[in-house]
């Protein structure tokens, strides 16, 4: 089965192969602070998590360490998916399941004072995985076109 890997990433970066990794293991850039700015963290301290928990689990939709909620996000963040969208995602992968072969969570190794697993397409679905209580996501692990050979 053929990895869907997105327009934005497909001129330069190709997936090596899947992995399985720890949702605790992967690191989300978000954006903070205008343009430019970028803290990454857990996806557990995100508005994506907060906002996915507040679907699948128990309502509430705590504040974070740079958003009181995703609809804050989103509005600051203009590329980000709508509330709607992500609530449609939300009830998608709940009702249907989440196809980890077709649109595995994608990933590259990242240094910043240490190296991390850093998501580059997937925050949404691995937020909601993460929601719903799975430890463990397979991750298509990518690397610049030319080294990958």
């Amino acid at each position: 089965m053929t990895i869907i890997v997105p327009q934005f990433l497909q001129n330069k970066y190709e997936v090596r192969k899947t992995k399985s990794l720890r949702v605790s293991s992967l690191y989300v850039g978000l954006c903070v602070g205008g343009v430019n700015g970028v803290d990454y963290c857990s996806v557990y301290n995100t508005p994506h998590f907060q906002f996915a928990k507040a679907a699948v689990v128990d309502g509430n939709e705590n504040s974070t360490k740079h958003y009181k909620n995703y609809r804050e996000y989103a509005a600051n963040y203009k590329a980000a998916c709508t509330e709607v969208e992500f609530d449609q995602l939300v009830r998608s992968i709940v009702k249907n399941g989440y196809d980890s072969n077709r649109f595995p969570i994608l990933v590259w190794r990242y240094w910043r004072n240490f190296y991390f697993w850093s998501v580059a397409d997937g925050f949404h679905r691995l937020a909601i995985l993460a929601a719903l209580g799975e430890l463990k996501v397979v991750c298509g692990v990518l690397c610049k076109k030319k080294s990958c050979r």
